[in-house]
Order: structure tokens, then sequence, then C-alpha cells
């Protein structure tokens, strides 16, 4: 159901209108495509609606607030996590990170790599960049986190997915000691450098064969229709 038709659950009150939410489909895809893109009108406002419509409570504590603007998202380091269980809930939050995890675990096989004379494996990303990309967008409705922060951060993750499953197709189109496969390989590394800081291991992988269609797009759509990840409909 469109928002601007009206929605009984969550609440009156003012609705975005209908090209408001297809101005975030917009920039939601061109961001899963690692486009560019501009700031759509009202994008806090717009965005805070559609969210509380799905259940969002935004008006968290200095606790909760504090907690969002934290960068680390992991076991070891559970800063952001207090905020986003404020906002929707220990329930929601718990699937949506089993959800997240399995997704990165059919999508993100393990891998290794070596480092200082060390073979190191990574198994999978856990869905920490799905961790953390949920938590920005709630972060932007909150007023923690600017348009621009989040649409740079959004845009890392998506150019991380983008050349992590360009390089996994090399590999398995041409094979590991192709040509092409070690091109990809290190524009892979090279991207990974760039995109530095608390964006995760690669989670954002490209959904469809064409590479079109990403975890961008996935949870945004289950959010604009009132759904949650791992939640069955």
């Amino acid at each position: 159901m469109r928002y601007n038709e009206g929605m009984e659950k969550g609440g009156a009150g003012f609705q975005p209108e209908l090209d408001s939410i297809e101005s975030l489909d917009t920039l939601f895809h061109k961001l899963a495509l690692d486009e560019e893109v501009k700031i759509p009108e009202e994008m806090k406002e717009n965005l805070a609606m559609v969210l509380e419509k799905g259940g969002a409570r935004l008006e968290v504590s200095e606790k909760g607030r504090a907690s969002l603007i934290e960068k680390k998202y992991t076991e070891k380091y559970p800063d952001r996590r207090a905020g986003l269980v404020e906002i929707w809930g220990e329930e929601r939050v718990n699937k949506y990170e089993k959800w997240a995890e399995k997704e990165s675990e059919e999508n993100c096989p393990s891998f290794t790599f070596r480092k200082e004379r060390r073979v190191v494996r990574i198994e999978g990303s856990r869905g920490r960049g799905l961790r953390q990309f949920l938590t920005d967008l709630s972060s932007v409705a909150t007023g923690e986190l600017s348009e621009e922060d989040f649409i740079k951060r959004t845009q890392w993750r998506a150019r991380k997915g983008k050349e992590y499953f360009l390089m996994k197709k090399a590999k398995e189109v041409f094979g590991e000691k192709s040509e092409e496969y070690g091109m990809a390989r290190e524009q892979y590394r090279e991207t990974k450098k760039t995109a530095k800081g608390d964006v995760g291991v690669v989670a954002m992988v490209p959904w469809f064969e064409g590479g079109d269609y990403s975890y961008v797009d996935i949870v945004w759509e289950y959010l604009r229709e009132g759904g949650w990840p791992g939640e069955e409909v």
C-alpha cells in the first residue's frame, strides 16, 4: 500500500504524498547502483513519517542518541544497537539481525587473505553492513545523522558490494588464475581502501544476476510497505 492512500495502522496524521515516496524510492535505488544522487526535498521529514508508520519510535533518550552516533555495531562493540532497540524494539532488532546474518552467509561466502604473513579467514560478514544501514537510516529520521553523511556511507557499502560482485563473477567465468579475475580482485581491494571506516565487511551484494538490485532496495521496500526483514508477511 502506498502511504498517500492512507494506512489504518500506526496512527493518524499527515502522510507523505506519493511523489515524496517515489523520490525516496529513486534515491535508494540509485544508491544501490552507486550512482550520483541528489538529496530529495524534506528527506528527513518524509523518511521519519514512513518509519513511524512502520512502528518506529523516533523520540529516543539521550542515551539512545549517544548510541546512534557511535561507529561500531559488532559483537565486541554493540554501541549503536542500543539506540536501534529504542527505535524498533528488542524483538524486531533480533529478527533483523538474524535475517541480515542469514543473507550475508548466503551471499558473502567465506574467503581468505594474507595479513602480515598470516592467512586470515573471514566467515561472511555476519550482516554488519546491513545492520549499519538500518541504523544509519533510522538515525537520519531521528536527526542524529545528516542526509549527506547517510548518502556517503550507503554509497560506500553499495560500491563495496558491487566490486565484490564483479570479482566473484570474474572468478566464476574466467577462473581464479585469469587476468580478468586478478584485475577485478585488485579493484575490489582498492575500493575497500577508499570505502573505509564504519561500513563493515561486504554486505550490500547485488541481489540479481545483473547486479542492478541490492539490499539497499530490499530493506527500504520492507520499511516503505510497513513490513520488516525477517518477519513473515
